[in-house]
């Protein structure tokens, strides 16, 4: 005896409801890995490198402490923070150093001595007359 299968008796053992849903998990899985990514408008609200690269003095960068509204940036208030010689715009971070946040004193200012010490309060106000840090204070 032989048994031969027909054409739908082969199909129902291939189609059956625990290979469907298994087909439909490993088919999402596949299109998440392979489609395009969106950019998401919560992970940047404005262009990157907005604006060219430019030189501050420290009391230019105190006007950047997050307090005033600019035209020059469609009227937000940005915040930049000087680390080592390098300004950064740290406004999408208006939570953390914005008014009223953890590390507004680092907002407008030169925080290099700051960071370095994990101090808020050690911020360069007048850095001429600030000595380098020892060698324990630098690791």
């Amino acid at each position: 005896n032989t048994s031969t299968f027909t054409m739908a008796e082969s199909v129902e053992t291939v189609f059956t409801p625990l290979n469907i849903a298994l087909g439909g998990i490993v088919g999402y899985m596949l299109y998440t890995l392979l489609a395009p990514k969106k950019a998401s408008n919560a992970s940047r609200k404005r262009p990157v490198d907005s604006e060219p690269p430019r030189s501050f003095t420290l009391e230019e960068l105190k006007s950047y402490n997050g307090t005033k509204a600019m035209e020059s940036h469609n009227g937000e208030k940005p915040i930049y923070m000087g680390v080592n010689g390098i300004v950064f715009d740290v406004t999408d971070g208006a939570d953390f150093y914005g008014p009223g946040g953890p590390y507004e004193a680092f907002a407008g200012r030169d925080a290099s001595r700051g960071l370095a010490t994990m101090q808020t309060g050690l911020v360069c106000r007048n850095c001429r007359h600030m000595l380098p840090l020892n060698s324990s204070r630098k690791q």
